[in-house]
């Protein structure tokens, strides 16, 4: 269901206005998934009150930031309210700019 979930979230947070691409949560460096990787960009975990969820992504410059992050996260709610989950907390790491 968590693998479902991941691939779900990431497709439709890919089509949102302003988001570059992908990057490894657990990595430094702010290299560009290929779409087969992007499951290396988010991880899920079950909390005690819901999900947890941590997110890599790369923006285009000169993009609004705060009003893209806010679109992600009313995406994630969204999306888990209609899946009737719940989210504990939602940490979205901007790990990079694209020119």
């Amino acid at each position: 269901m968590i693998e479902e979930l991941r691939n779900s979230l990431l497709e439709k947070i890919s089509l949102i206005p302003g988001i570059y691409g992908f990057t490894s949560i657990n990595s430094d460096e702010s290299e560009l998934l290929g779409k087969s990787e992007w499951d290396k960009s988010i991880i899920i975990i079950k909390g005690n009150n819901g999900l947890k969820i941590n997110l890599a992504v790369i923006i285009l410059f000169s993009i609004n930031t705060k009003a893209t992050i806010k679109e992600v996260s009313s995406l994630v709610e969204y999306f888990l309210t209609s899946n009737n989950l719940k989210l504990e907390s939602l940490n979205i790491h901007v790990k990079g700019v694209k020119l």
